[in-house]
C-alpha cells in the first residue's frame, strides 16, 4: 500500500530493481530477499542518484553474510522498540504481522535529524 507520501512508488509489477532511483528513498524490500535491494540502494547512492535513504529491514540483516558488509556503509542505524506495526493495533488483527525485530538503516548527511526523529521509537541508535 502507498502509506509513504512519495512522488514514486515501485511495486512488484514495476520491478523496482530495474528502475533508476532518484532523490530521497524509503526502501522496504521483501524480507526474504533483501540482498539485491540493498545492493541496488548502495549502487544508486554511490552514483549520486539517491541523495539520502532509509532502508527498513530485519534487524538481523546487519550481521548476515551477504547484506552485513553492505549495510556497514550506513551512516546510522536505529533498532525499533518491539515489533513493528505499520497500522497501530494491526498485530491483534493480522496474525501474519512481522514476528522479528526491525531496523532502519540511514544513508545520508542528516544523521542528527534521523536520530531526533527515530529516538522516541528506537531502543538503540548508532552512527
Amino acid at each position: 500500500e502507498k502509506t509513504v507520501p512519495a512522488k514514486a512508488h515501485y511495486t512488484k509489477e514495476d520491478n523496482g530493481l530495474a528502475q533508476i532511483w532518484r532523490g530521497t528513498v524509503f526502501m522496504n524490500p521483501p524480507y526474504s530477499t533483501p540482498l539485491p535491494w540493498v545492493k541496488k540502494l548502495l549502487e544508486q547512492y554511490q552514483a549520486g542518484n539517491v541523495t539520502e535513504a532509509i532502508a527498513l529491514l530485519k534487524a538481523g540483516t546487519e550481521s548476515n553474510k551477504g547484506t552485513g558488509k553492505l549495510l556497514s556503509e550506513a551512516d546510522a542505524v536505529a533498532k525499533w522498540n518491539g515489533r513493528l506495526e505499520f497500522v497501530p493495533g494491526a498485530r491483534t488483527i493480522n496474525k501474519n504481522a512481522p514476528d522479528f525485530d526491525s531496523a532502519f538503516f540511514y544513508f545520508g548527511n542528516n544523521v542528527d535529524l534521523f536520530k531526533k526523529v527515530f529516538q522516541p521509537y528506537c531502543h538503540r541508535i548508532r552512527s
